[in-house]
């Protein structure tokens, strides 16, 4: 039998009522785990349909975020529910909270060293602004690359997504 367990419940209102909703969690015989939303107010009771076969715990944050109406619930409010009945898996999901803040983090360095050089670069723009910004990222991409690949900032002309994109000498 599957152990079934609250994992996160929160009273929420508007205007003109208010509701609790509640994530339940369910560990099945096979191991996956799938989560169920319900809603429960002043008009009665209903249930999310349930996301199952959560097998991993990016899988799991990825559907916990993936639920519509818990948008600007914080996973981190599962954590003590979720240590309790199923600790190691928790701490494989603190695990990669941790690891998705710590990528955030250096991508942010990363883009703070490769911005400057986009910025100093000479270049046109394609037309519209969908155009402009995916053109953007390719310089980016390009910096990147010629930075990870030499160590050091590109310099001279060199040709982008067909078009010619002039870096300063250093």
């Amino acid at each position: 039998m599957a152990n079934k367990f609250l994992l996160y419940e929160k009273e929420e209102s508007s205007m003109v009522s208010t509701w609790t909703d509640s994530l339940h969690c369910s560990i099945l015989k096979n191991g996956t785990i799938s989560l169920r939303l319900n809603k429960h107010g002043g008009d009665g009771s209903w249930w999310v349909p349930a996301i199952r076969n959560i097998q991993t715990p990016k899988q799991f944050i990825k559907m916990f975020r993936s639920i519509d109406y818990i948008e600007h619930w914080d996973i981190a409010d599962t954590l003590p529910a979720l240590h309790e009945r199923h600790p190691i898996f928790a701490i494989l999901v603190e695990k990669e909270l941790k690891l998705e803040k710590l990528e955030e983090d250096i991508e942010s360095k990363i883009q703070s060293i490769i911005e400057p050089i986009v910025k100093q670069a000479e270049l046109t723009y394609p037309s519209g602004t969908t155009n402009v910004q995916v053109f953007i990222e390719k310089v980016r991409d390009f910096v990147k690359i010629y930075l990870l690949k030499t160590g050091s900032n590109p310099t001279g002309e060199h040709k982008i997504q067909g078009r010619k994109v002039k870096f300063p000498r250093t």
